[in-house]
């Protein structure tokens, strides 16, 4: 069955597609080592993940075309820090649609015992 993508809001599609990025436990643990060091590292010094470095690698290649991280490849040199700027983009509409759910919660009035 296709999606038809244009059906949904650009909203939508833009947090679609960063928790798709997001949704996988070895690249949130890379992020949450960048967010601790705050600067930029090379691949090499991504430790302490139960995967190889090739795997490493693979899930900072995600997250660079995800736009989740900044960073700079070649042969000899690889460096990679947090899109900071993604970052709050993504936490302010995040937080809009479900603060908006909060929002629904409160005016509900089902039975919550179902």
């Amino acid at each position: 069955m296709a999606i038809k993508l244009q059906n949904y809001s650009l909203q939508e599609l833009k947090l679609s597609r960063f928790i798709k990025v997001l949704a996988h436990p070895a690249r949130i643990s890379i992020m949450i080592k960048l967010a601790e060091k705050n600067t930029c590292m090379q691949k090499g010094i991504i430790k302490g993940l139960p995967i190889t470095d090739s795997v490493v690698a693979r899930h900072l290649i995600a997250l660079e075309r995800g736009g989740l991280i900044k960073g700079k490849t070649s042969i000899n040199d690889s460096c990679y820090c947090i899109n900071w700027q993604a970052f709050e983009e993504f936490s302010d509409q995040f937080n809009a649609v479900f603060n908006n759910f909060k929002k629904k919660e409160e005016q509900l009035k089902c039975d919550k015992s179902k």
